[in-house]
């Protein structure tokens, strides 16, 4: 019966303690554990959701919702916030007085730490700190009895920690918080396995750590930490001593088995080998005044690095060594820094974590050596950085050269030309915003001598500063650059919106064939009289506008540039730019291009011209064009289209007075060369006058031409052309200039010409011409077309010319010149050519021993002949004008010309038959003569058919004589022709007057014979 009222009793109170927690309200102990918890530590709770205790199977407490409010000052007032916490117990230790955790789980929680800017915790509270000091006290004067408490399993589940400093301006945050932790007893052993979130890695958490001993209170532990996606594992095995506060010592290493794997996985860009691994291994000492790191080993492929780093915990002040003691070969390595070669260096940093200093650092690439010093502070709003690198000297041959002028260096040049000359230009604005670093960094960099291709550079330095948003390039000089002298900043004050910018260059190059050989710069058309250049450029503005000032002096000229660029950074489009060139002499500035100068003295004037440039993609525009060049001015607007595959040129030029004489004409070489064209002129123009080098039309297929051209006056050669207007047009290698309209030699011209080529070297040229000249003065006509004067002639005409040729050189178009031509004109006046004066002296002053060429060069000095009209016709072919009729008609005389003039050989063949007509002082009977010219077009002969005119004086004299004889002494004539009354000499008529008989027969038959021979000779 005792048995089974005890067996009854225990029954009922196992029931009573099974079932009694079901049927009690635990939301009702809410309430007093949210005033108990503000109570003891003025924290406040609340406690959203279900609270819950059960007895069996295990003892389970759960708590759903909480939130744990931060009395502080801070940006997040909930220091603690889970979903859930559920605790199991289990159920016999605890009648043994032992408490045996089963398992505790806190699902989600997030715990907010915040430094103020007091810097006290936002959790911390005045209760709180007097709990911390009373436990203290308590735990100095209590026993070493340690409560029986077992932990099996803690679990956290999608756990959040994030922690901020206010002050220092730090926050962290570390997310999906999953770990499992375990002790047997409240003093050990521990382990934890978990897994965390933080900043792009995931981290897996391994910890194991032996029993803790309360008398001597050390306890091994061994922690390791693997990191994805660098696979990076960090492993420290030792002893923790908590004997006298906190100590700690053991072998710590961390342990990368592909350097490139990880670096891809990091978003990494730098082209690191495959399969370097990088170990580092030392021995770590911490307490809670100083921490260290001794015996440091680095392994970073064959390279061998050691060093130390000690801590001083109090003050924080830090001191590390790195020296290599093998070279880092960087080939091996990252391969596209192989180029520097071997590297060893040695590293000496000391200071606080928030000023941290660089001296008595080097770093040795090959033989040289760099010497490098700076600063590192920790400050608001964010740290700075100071560093500079001197080097003494440095050999880019040497460390470069032999690396990079193989093939693969010849390749990847190549490959950058092509990208620069692509039509996706590089976009310097993501290069300059990759300048934006997390720290602000001040760069100074020098060197004494820098040798590169053999050349040496002399005095180099730079001074850049990254701050925030901003770079700045402060200086860069150079003192020595293949002579050059070379200064420069730049400045971009916003990189996010590219505002603020500010530029200038500053270069001095005397020595320009030797600059640009230096900087592998390719620049085939540059003038070899360009031995050096001075350019002085200034730019402000913002990604949207950039004003630029620019000043190229070369060649005693200089382009002066001023004005804005839109879009510098993208599209770039240039809008009412200002540019001038100028030039002191125009003649020199053309022979520089040309090879050929101006021989006009006239042209050998300054040169000015100013234009306003406007661009829109490949399309510019000439606006406001106007210049003085060598005196003549020039005004106009021009179209500049680049965005096909050859450039067109559009627009309209008005130019002033221009003189063009000798702009295509070379200057002699020397004073022996004049003299040796003097001495045989005849035979250089026979043989080689014109020039058989393949004319070069390239520059008519690099460009097409569209203009509208008008002067006030056109000077070329013999050529005077008033208020000329054309229109060029260039197509595809065709030049056509269409309707020439202008005054010239008194009467107008209209002319159009087209001119054809191929674009293939020693193709032929076809060339066409057709002119009309109206009411022009045709000697000065004549001798514009013929090019020497040969006759003097005035009067007024006019000339229907059509010509046509082809050939690669100039001797073969003018071998090949073909066409035809019609002149016609009035009152034309032959000068230096008397027919009248001529006929007058062969019909009355002739005498005996006169010849015709005589009596011509006698009649003819001052003379003239009148005309009253010209017909011609001539035709050309193989470069001979054939003249089949060129007759002048007059009242006086005609002349019939007829004959050939040989361009190619630069010969004249002509006949020329006068004929003289009846008049009141010449006779009618002077029979028709032929005058004939031949030899060089600039000197020719000149010849007479002189046998009828010789026959025609001797009968003029024989007449004479018979009429004398019969005049003097009464002897009958033979000529039936009258002839007027003998004139009578003064003495004679005085003799009359005398009486006869005072006469002498003997002197009077001397004084008849005198007066005959007096006439006949007169």
């Amino acid at each position: 019966r005792i048995a089974l009222i005890i067996t009854g009793l225990i029954f009922v109170i196992t029931s009573g303690i099974v079932i009694a927690p079901s049927f009690m309200d635990w939301g009702q102990y809410k309430d007093f554990a949210v005033k108990e918890v503000l109570k003891q530590t003025d924290l406040e709770m609340k406690i959203d959701g279900n609270v819950g205790f059960t007895i069996l199977p295990s003892p389970h407490l759960y708590v759903e919702t909480v939130t744990l409010n931060a009395p502080g000052a801070g940006n997040n007032t909930n220091a603690l916030t889970f979903d859930r916490l559920d605790v199991h117990l289990k159920l016999m230790p605890l009648f043994s007085g032992k408490v045996a955790v089963n398992s505790v789980t806190l699902v989600k929680p997030i715990v907010n730490i915040e430094v103020l800017e007091s810097g006290r915790l936002n959790v911390i509270t005045d209760k709180i700190e007097g709990l911390t000091t009373q436990t203290k006290d308590r735990t100095k004067k209590s026993t070493s009895t340690v409560p029986d408490i077992s932990l099996e399993k803690i679990r956290i589940q999608d756990g959040i920690f994030i922690y901020k400093d206010v002050k220092k301006g730090t926050d962290l945050k570390v997310q999906n918080v999953n770990a499992d932790i375990s002790a047997k007893t409240i003093m050990g052993p521990y382990s934890m396995d978990g897994s965390l979130f933080y900043d792009g890695y995931a981290a897996n958490v391994m910890a194991q750590a032996g029993t803790f001993d309360p008398k001597t209170k050390i306890v091994n532990t061994s922690l390791s930490l693997t990191l994805s996606p660098s696979d990076m594992s960090v492993s420290v095995d030792g002893v923790l001593d908590l004997s006298s506060g906190f100590a700690l010592q053991g072998q710590a290493k961390v342990q990368i088995a592909d350097l490139a794997e990880a670096a891809k996985k990091a978003g990494s860009q730098v082209n690191i080998k495959s399969g370097v691994p990088l170990n580092i291994t030392g021995l770590v000492t911490a307490n809670e005044q100083q921490a260290s790191i001794s015996d440091m080993q680095v392994t970073l492929g064959n390279t061998k690095i050691d060093g130390q780093i000690s801590a001083d915990l109090e003050v924080l002040n830090i001191d590390a060594t790195l020296k290599t003691q093998t070279p880092l070969q960087l080939e091996k390595i990252i391969p596209d820094m192989g180029m520097l070669g071997n590297v060893t260096f040695y590293i000496g940093v000391n200071g606080t974590p928030s000023d941290l200093k660089l001296k008595k650092s080097k770093i040795a690439l090959n033989d040289y050596e760099l010497d490098i010093s700076g600063r590192y502070q920790v400050g608001a709003p964010r740290p700075k950085a100071t560093m500079k690198i001197h080097a003494s000297e440095l050999n880019y041959d040497d460390l470069f050269g032999e690396k990079i002028s193989g093939e693969t260096g010849a390749k990847a040049s190549s490959s950058e030309t092509a990208k620069m000359g692509s039509n996706n230009p590089t976009d310097y604005r993501k290069i300059i915003q990759s300048l934006s670093l997390p720290i602000d960094l001040t760069l100074d960099t020098s060197a004494d001598t820098i040798t590169y291709q053999d050349i040496k550079i002399n005095g180099a330095s730079s001074s850049f500063e990254f701050a925030h948003n901003r770079f700045k390039l402060r200086s860069f000089y150079i003192s020595d650059l293949a002579g050059a002298i070379f200064k420069g900043a730049f400045t971009v004050d916003n990189i996010s919106n590219f505002s603020g910018i500010e530029g200038f260059i500053d270069l001095d190059a005397p020595n320009l064939e030797r600059l640009t050989k230096l900087l592998k710069l390719d620049v085939p058309s540059l003038p070899k009289d360009v031995k050096s250049v001075k350019i002085k450029a200034k730019t402000i503005g913002d990604a949207k506008t950039m004003d630029i000032t620019a000043n190229i002096s070369a060649l005693d000229g200089s382009i002066i540039a001023k004005g804005p660029l839109n879009n510098p950074f993208d599209m770039a489009v240039i809008k009412e730019l200002e540019v001038q060139l100028k030039h002191k002499n125009m003649s020199k500035l053309v022979k520089t291009f040309t090879g050929n100068g101006l021989n006009d003295r006239s042209l050998q004037k300054p040169l000015d011209i100013y234009a306003k440039v406007n661009q829109s993609g490949g399309h510019y525009v000439l606006t406001k064009v106007k210049g003085d060049l060598s005196g003549m001015t020039v005004t106009g607007n021009l179209g500049i289209e680049t965005g096909k595959d050859k450039p067109k040129i559009t627009g309209a030029l008005n130019f002033g007075k221009i003189h063009l004489g000798s702009m295509l004409a070379s200057e002699p070489s020397s004073k022996s060369a004049k003299v040796k064209s003097s001495s045989s002129e005849r035979t250089s123009k026979k043989s080689g006058r014109w020039s058989k080098e393949v004319i070069d039309t390239s520059l008519l297929h690099a460009m097409n031409i569209d203009l509208a051209l008008s002067a006030s006056k056109i000077k070329y050669g013999a050529w005077p052309l008033s208020n000329p207007s054309l229109h060029v047009k260039l197509n595809g290698g065709v030049l056509d200039i269409k309707k020439l309209e202008a005054s010239v030699f008194g009467g107008k011209i209209d002319m159009s010409a087209s001119l054809q080529t191929v674009d293939q070297a020693r193709q032929p040229i076809h060339f066409k011409n057709k002119s009309t000249f109206t009411n022009v003065d045709l000697g000065k006509l004549s001798t514009a077309l013929i090019g020497t004067k040969i006759v003097k002639i005035t009067g007024s005409g006019n000339l229907d010319l059509s010509i046509e040729s082809a050939g690669a050189s100039a001797a073969a178009l003018v071998h090949s010149l073909s066409g035809q031509g019609i002149v016609n004109g009035s009152n034309i006046t032959l000068h230096g050519i008397d027919v009248v004066r001529f006929a007058r002296a062969l019909s009355y002053d002739s005498k005996p021993g006169d010849t015709v060429t005589g009596l011509w060069q006698s009649s003819t000095k001052a003379g003239k002949t009148e005309f009253d009209k010209l017909d011609g016709l001539f035709a050309i072919k193989d470069g001979m004008v054939n003249i089949s009729k060129m007759d002048l008609d007059g009242l006086d005389a005609a002349i019939e010309t007829r004959g050939q003039v040989d361009l190619p050989n630069w010969m004249l063949s002509t006949k020329h038959k006068i004929i003289v007509k009846g008049t009141e002082d010449a006779a009618t009977d002077v029979p028709p003569f032929e005058i004939s010219f031949s030899g060089s077009l600039d000197n020719p002969a000149q010849t007479f058919g002189q046998n009828l005119l010789q026959e025609y004086i001797n009968r003029k004299i024989q007449r004479k004589f018979n009429k004398l004889l019969s005049d003097k002494l009464g002897v009958p004539s033979n000529d039936n022709q009258k002839t007027a009354p003998p004139r009578q000499p003064p003495q004679e008529q005085q003799r009359q007057q005398q009486s006869p008989k005072d006469m002498d027969i003997e002197d009077a038959a001397e004084e008849v014979l005198k007066g005959i021979l007096g006439d006949l000779l007169r």
